[in-house]
């Protein structure tokens, strides 16, 4: 058994259930590791991170992280496993002749030296 606030009604209740119900329903509030659950308070609040931040950096012996700008091809990269700039079947540079929505890519693979000879593809 235990007890909570029931915000529906604005009052304490007590709620009894089974050992596994409870362990399941604790387990829903656990964060993932590495979650923050405060955030923007204090020396993170937008208001005081700029004059803050690098002052608590300092007391801890960090340097400030550098922002990494990341570009849409690396995103890309990272997430799909090949740059979206490279030709799937000969790795060559490409270049935006075109835009071409809803077509696969075997259908891509089968008009391939069209593509590449800037040819439009008809279907």
């Amino acid at each position: 058994m235990f007890k909570f606030l029931n915000h529906k009604t604005g009052k304490e209740e007590f709620f009894h259930c089974d050992i596994f119900d409870f362990i399941d329903r604790f387990t829903q509030h656990v964060p993932e590791r590495h979650f923050r659950m405060i955030r923007y308070y204090g020396f993170l609040s937008n208001y005081h991170r700029g004059k803050l931040l690098p002052i608590v950096n300092k007391l801890f012996d960090r340097e400030a992280p550098t922002s990494i700008k990341m570009t849409w091809r690396f995103l890309y990269k990272k997430t799909f496993g090949h740059s979206p700039t490279d030709c799937i079947l000969c790795n060559s540079k490409l270049r935006l002749a075109f835009l071409c929505v809803g077509i696969s890519s075997f259908e891509l693979k089968t008009y391939h030296h069209m593509l590449a000879q800037n040819k439009p593809i008809r279907y």
